[in-house]
């Protein structure tokens, strides 16, 4: 393992843990080591990709990517397929020489994602208005001219509900703001500050944890002087004048905010190219920042971001170097807290080169994946989270199971997982990695069961998300005409329904019509008997009449019972709901 200083116990935290299980899930067990697939190059034809981010463009519920194509001057997005891969570029402006910076985001409010992006060569700063389903857009020109234009972010930074636009431009050493007026509505630039020297990076962030985004900034000279800067944000969506966090011959390219101490404040990790390192600065909780400590040397990188990808709540460094000489152009460091890393793990070597990466979860099951733009390479790629994550739980179906006993369920990573309901272990007929059947017993007890998924990360523990019907088997062995009585125990305070089918839908009921409960026929299933459940009596007898259809004696029949309760649907029983059944003459 690497470390830091003594001074830098406890570096990392989950800050940045991603939450893929619901939230009523609990999770027991912990992560193993983190593994990524091979670099995967997208067919998807791009010219010169210089950025690379992902959003859903189209509303159908999966990730796609927007790309910033500078050798084709274009701003171009690639749909990801449904059954996963992805189509052929779609062009969203091909007119935009030196493409540099792309940023997908919903700007106007109205739930589909627009995309932002700013031109290198032509100074120009546009965002496009997403028709609803990625196929139509239009184009808002905010700066035909910026004076060098170098990056972007977006943030509400007067806290009013709409995202507004923070731009470098390093030709006149400037930071601007374009206040979101509403629904897209810009207001004109105003300069926050004219004295960040080739500005170039920029980030949103609460330093001082009084609720309202902040902007740190950095300008960089490479081979001399450059600096990082901090604005801090009066409330309101107004900046104090430009205070200096660290200045030196450093060259800082990249930045990140994030909690790397565990102290509850954002700390900030920047890339020092003169130094060859990856370094910090420790913030002191009201904003202030301690001069900056090297976590490791030898980092040629021009971008540095981090994420929890393995879930075990230490966050994990991730570096790009756009240059193809640099033996590493994409690597990263598993973090195992208490200042402690793993070696460099090469993702991809320096004869591609990585100009922009993103860390994303884009194939949607529950790992965090590295997406890549490569100019050299005129290439997109992914790097796939190949960790399985805790099961996750999304959707159960064939609740009844009068016949099979059969249950589905979906979810992400459930290849090998084993499961329990009700805390007893339960067949596995087939598994996908979204999907489960398994065998439930049709004599389990209903009510609202629990269900435990359990594979190598450990146990997702899902309270009452099998609604459960109990189910009774009948195999009368009566006469003709017989009646028969069925008690049911144990249930909610609540009106209770008693539904009949055999195997087979009965048409007609075989039982006689007797008032409205009798021979009421809903989508195959017969309503035989209702009445009603006090916190006192929990308890019920529903009488039936004799069988009046000679083809239905001795064939097994299967009774169901659930409550009907304000709020709840029909929830089933929550105890255990059971039958006892006679047959013959009663008393």
């Amino acid at each position: 393992m690497l470390h830091r200083p003594q001074s830098l116990a406890r570096v990392i935290s989950g800050a940045e843990t991603l939450r893929i299980l619901a939230s009523t899930a609990l999770l027991v067990g912990t992560a193993n080591a983190q593994t990524f697939g091979p670099r995967t190059v997208l067919p998807s034809i791009v010219d010169g990709p210089t950025c690379v981010e992902a959003g859903d463009l189209n509303g159908d519920g999966v990730m796609d990517l927007v790309v910033a194509e500078a050798g084709g001057g274009r701003v171009t997005w690639i749909p990801q397929l449904p059954g996963g891969g992805f189509g052929q570029v779609l062009v969203i402006d091909g007119n935009l020489p030196d493409a540099s910076r792309v940023r997908p985001v919903d700007v106007d409010g109205d739930l589909d994602m627009d995309v932002v992006a700013g031109s290198t060569m032509k100074d120009t700063l546009a965002w496009y208005e997403n028709g609803g389903d990625g196929s139509t857009w239009t184009k808002h020109v905010l700066v035909a001219a910026l004076n060098g234009f170098s990056s972007l972010a977006m943030s509400d930074v007067n806290m009013d509900g709409d995202l507004d636009l923070l731009v470098t431009s390093y030709a006149d050493d400037k930071v601007s703001l374009f206040e979101n007026g509403g629904k897209g509505g810009f207001e004109a630039q105003v300069a926050l500050t004219t004295k960040v020297d080739n500005a170039k990076a920029i980030e949103p962030a609460d330093i001082n944890a009084d609720g309202s985004p902040d902007i740190l900034v950095s300008g960089v000279q490479l081979f001399s002087t450059d600096s990082l800067n901090k604005l801090v944000n009066q409330g309101d969506g107004t900046f104090g004048p430009l205070m200096v966090i660290a200045t030196a011959s450093m060259g800082i390219t990249s930045m990140s905010a994030c909690d790397l101490d565990d102290d509850g404040d954002l700390d900030l990790l920047a890339t020092i190219k003169n130094k060859v390192s990856l370094a910090w600065f420790e913030n002191d909780g009201t904003g202030g920042f301690s001069s900056y400590q090297t976590i490791f040397g030898q980092v040629d990188a021009h971008q540095i971001r981090v994420a929890d990808v393995n879930h075990d709540g230490d966050l994990d460094l991730f570096g790009a170097s756009v240059l193809a000489s640099f033996a590493d152009s994409m690597f990263w460091h598993e973090g195992q807290g208490g200042g402690d890393f793993e070696p460099k793990i090469t993702l991809q070597d320096g004869s591609v080169g990585t100009d922009y990466f993103a860390l994303v979860d884009i194939d949607g099951d529950g790992g965090i994946d590295i997406v890549t733009a490569s100019r050299a390479a005129d290439a997109i790629s992914v790097f796939t989270n190949q960790l399985s994550q805790p099961p996750a739980l999304t959707g159960v179906t064939g609740k009844h199971c009068l016949d099979s006993g059969l249950i589905t369920i979906t979810g992400t990573d459930l290849t090998g997982a084993s499961v329990k309901v009700r805390g007893e272990p339960v067949e596995v007929v087939e598994a996908s990695p979204t999907e489960l059947t398994i065998f439930v017993e049709p004599s389990l007890p209903g009510g609202l069961c629990d269900v435990e998924l359990t594979n190598e990360m450990g146990t997702s523990v899902f309270p009452a998300v099998l609604p459960r019907y109990p189910v009774v088997v009948c195999e009368p062995a009566i006469e003709l005409g017989s009646p028969i009585a069925i008690d049911i125990e144990n249930g909610d305070a609540g009106v209770f329904i008693l539904a009949f089918s055999p195997s087979l839908y009965a048409t007609p009921a075989p039982f006689p019509v007797q008032d409205w409960y009798y021979g009421l026929e809903l989508n195959g299933v017969w309503f035989l008997g209702a009445g009603a459940f006090t916190p006192e009596v929990t308890n019920s007898t529903v009488t039936l009449p004799g069988i009046a259809d000679p083809e239905f004696i001795g064939t097994p029949f299967y009774f169901q019972a659930w409550t009907y309760q304000a709020g709840l649907n029909y929830a089933g029983f929550s105890g255990v709901a059971t039958s006892s059944i006679s047959s013959g003459p009663l008393p």
